[in-house]
């Protein structure tokens, strides 16, 4: 199993990648497509801190020194439009920001990354239907791929289904697009449930 203090060190090396790697290795499994989209060069800090984070959080539900350094260090890849990186590693980081509130609310700092990075998002839904990425339908956050992303981690975060149309992006990913492709169909696998099929 991996542990706390690893993970910590690899994200002080910058060693993201394998970061990403020892997270996804224990209990986050994902389709290469989907590692590969995180592994981008403008995504892999943010996407492999904030799974770090999370994974902490599991292991120690208390915040303690460990986890205050991968929220600052995930807090640094902050971009000046609220977002991580890609719409996937924006996804990631708002769950780990989300994960940080709820286990020691309050900070001022993660509040505001929390509410740039649901910007961040909204702003990628709405860019769907006035210029859609390749791979995108109206709906998406940003396509196929990177929505698929952001209902594997976000979709029952109640902050999440109020700054995006969430009903929109459910309509949009169980289109052709979104299925034609095996693994956004796979991590929309990890984030489908009957309660939010009925919503």
């Amino acid at each position: 199993m991996v542990t706390p203090s690893r993970l910590v060190a690899l994200a002080k090396a910058g060693a993201h990648e394998r970061l990403l790697d020892e997270v996804l290795a224990n209990g986050r499994p994902l389709p290469l497509a989907a590692r590969m989209r995180l592994c981008d060069a403008h995504s892999l800090p943010a996407a492999s801190i904030g799974l770090g984070l999370q994974r902490v959080l599991e292991l120690i539900p208390t915040p303690g020194a460990h986890a205050r350094a991968l929220l600052g260090a995930l807090l640094e890849e902050r971009r000046t439009d609220g977002s991580f990186g890609g719409v996937g590693a924006t996804a990631i980081a708002l769950a780990a920001l989300l994960a940080w509130d709820r286990a020691a609310p309050g900070s001022p700092a993660v509040e505001r990354a929390i509410d740039g990075a649901l910007h961040a998002l909204f702003a990628a839904q709405d860019r769907s239907w006035s210029s859609p990425a390749r791979g995108a339908a109206p709906g998406m956050v940003g396509d196929a791929m990177d929505s698929a992303i952001a209902l594997w981690q976000l979709a029952h975060e109640e902050r999440f289904a109020e700054a995006v149309r969430l009903r929109d992006l459910f309509d949009a990913m169980r289109g052709a697009e979104a299925q034609r492709e095996s693994a956004c169909a796979e991590v929309l696998d990890m984030a489908w449930s009957p309660v939010l099929l009925a919503a």
